[in-house]
């Protein structure tokens, strides 16, 4: 999982150097004692919700450095380097994911051990050889025990490696485990699983998991713009437009809840209200291609085509793969009678979803209303070759035949056009026949 992600997951939480110092030193020794009991590992570790500095895991953790730290001092003295060598190679590996530099909301993660364990396991090899040798008048015993003791180490291993595989089955199943190990602390698990249970259209379910993860995190304004999403997807207007208010409140740069009010605000018809929160969130995310778009919509239903087109403009040229973006943007073009330019967005969206029958068919109409004929029929056939009962395709082949005055193409194809369900008015027909 990466540090840092957006859209439905939760925020990093803002810590006090105390707290950062603290964790840092305890997940020193956290990681040692995963190392040798490798049991109940999880993703990521949620931090305390309530922190107490005078808690007895800080106190003994700082206690262990200090002796750890001077034992190898001591052993540094003594000439025997490797000591501090390998748990200077600890710290210094640990030292940038340790947390003293916020870089997650999680307090530890397995995954950072990847590099610094190589020290450690350096040490038992160097303790194991040192036994070996000094254990010489029972090197029989010792072996034997050494062999019994490696098969049963392996075979733990390989009982704990086959039941963590199971647990990564799925985003789901890892969630639900986390939330099990940590059901008071792990609200950020509650949240992305909440995210996996929108995705599926649990959206009852979800909304019960953001209201835990509000329990434990009462003010992450991303949780609550997800559980205002959600409400939003029931049709609780009322309580969606709550939620994206309290997110603002807490943090009113933060784009999502002002794009998501605006999209309460267009299902209301509250059109004038849309944009101003749709602005707010381009102001407050100007790398939003969703915020750029989706103001570009307001404009459009509004009939500022201009301002429209700016948006749509501003939108592609932060996310080069937006269809929806450069689709729009070739209708309000089209609208606007520029259908060069019209036909390069729809060219585009050709690029990224060829088989979209519905922008061959605008495409051929702009072939059309420029006179190229040919290149219109062109696409009206390509529509459909891709769908084959699309009546809207029919019926405009149908009028490209009747403005080249081959009737009874355009007859014919009007025909199929009724058929399908396209409401052809009977004095067009007439005119065919």
């Amino acid at each position: 999982m990466a540090q840092h992600t957006g859209g439905a997951m939760a925020t990093l939480r803002h810590l006090g150097m105390d707290v950062r110092f603290l964790n840092a030193v305890k997940s020193l020794f956290f990681y040692l004692y995963k190392m040798a009991v490798p049991i109940q590992l999880v993703p990521f570790y949620p931090l305390p919700i309530h922190f107490n500095p005078l808690d007895s895991v800080y106190i003994f953790s700082l206690v262990l450095l200090f002796l750890m730290t001077g034992f190898c001092l001591w052993m540094w003295g003594k000439k025997r380097h490797s000591w501090l060598i390998l748990w200077s190679a600890y710290v210094i590996t640990l030292l940038p994911v340790l947390g003293i530099i916020q870089v997650g909301s999680q307090a530890a993660a397995d995954r950072y051990t990847y590099l610094p364990s190589i020290g450690p396991f350096i040490l038992f090899g160097a303790g194991a050889e040192w036994l070996w040798n000094h254990l010489q008048p029972y090197k029989k015993l010792f072996r034997g025990f050494a062999a019994v003791s490696l098969v049963v180490v392996m075979v733990l291993l390989t009982y704990l490696t086959e039941k963590q595989v199971r647990l990564w089955k799925n985003g789901e199943t890892l969630l639900n485990y986390v939330i099990n190990i940590f059901p008071d602390s792990a609200f950020l698990a509650y949240n992305n699983l909440g995210a996996i249970y929108t995705e599926k259209g649990m959206m009852d379910e979800a909304i019960l998991l953001y209201k835990k993860a509000l329990e434990i995190t009462p003010n992450d304004p991303i949780i609550l713009t997800n559980l205002g999403k959600n409400y939003g997807h029931q049709g609780r207007l009322n309580e969606a437009k709550a939620m994206f208010q309290k997110a603002m409140n807490i943090n009113p740069d933060y784009a999502a809840a002002h794009i998501h009010l605006g999209d309460v605000f267009i299902i209301q018809k509250s059109i004038d209200q849309a944009i101003l929160e749709y602005g707010k969130g381009a102001e407050a995310d100007s790398g939003s291609a969703e915020a750029h778009y989706k103001l570009g919509m307001a404009y459009y239903m509004q009939g500022m085509l201009n301002e429209a087109i700016t948006e749509f403009k501003d939108a592609v040229n932060l996310n080069r793969s937006y269809t929806d973006a450069y689709y729009n943007l070739g209708i309000v073009m089209s609208r606007k009678g520029m259908l060069d330019q019209a036909m390069d967005a729809f060219g585009n969206v050709i690029r990224l979803d060829p088989k979209n029958p519905q922008i061959h068919n605008n495409l051929g109409i702009i072939y059309a209303q420029k006179g190229m004929f040919q290149e219109a029929l062109g696409s009206f056939e390509k529509a459909l070759s891709l769908d084959p009962y699309n009546a809207d395709v029919h019926y405009n082949i149908s009028r490209l035949f009747y403005m080249q005055k081959d009737f009874k193409s355009a007859y014919q194809y009007a025909v199929k056009a009724k058929g399908f369900g396209y409401p052809v008015p009977e004095d067009y027909l007439k005119t065919l026949r």
